[in-house]
């Protein structure tokens, strides 16, 4: 989870690479620019090709769901347009071992978009 602490944006803890068998990178801080906010998948280390990836908002009272879905480039890259507010980005993988057995990875990362200023 991303959380900006006393209004402390500084730094780029949010492009971190922690090594995980799956995990998601944001390339782009969520903090600045208007742009969209730039993502890469890794699974083992490198870049995870074709990945389904989702970011959900849950808005109103009823806690509806607004996603997004992409899927990942060759590089393991994909982008959003999202909005102010809470989201969580994922992705899962999932591949046959044979015998009715599967092998799957699932990442999450949890942010928020602050208003402009």
């Amino acid at each position: 989870m991303l959380l900006a602490v006393d209004g402390d944006l500084s730094g780029d803890v949010w492009g971190a690479v922690v090594g995980q068998d799956m995990e998601i990178v944001l390339r782009s801080s969520p903090f600045e620019g208007d742009g969209p906010l730039e993502v890469q998948v890794l699974e083992d280390g490198a870049p995870a090709k074709f990945v389904k990836v989702e970011a959900i908002q849950r808005l109103g009272q009823k806690n509806e769901p607004r996603i997004h879905a992409a899927r990942t480039s060759t590089s393991g890259a994909v982008s959003f347009d999202l909005d102010p507010g809470r989201w969580v980005i994922r992705a899962t993988t999932a591949e046959s071992t044979g015998d009715n057995t599967w092998h799957s990875h699932w990442a999450a990362y949890s942010l928020f978009i602050p208003e402009a200023s």
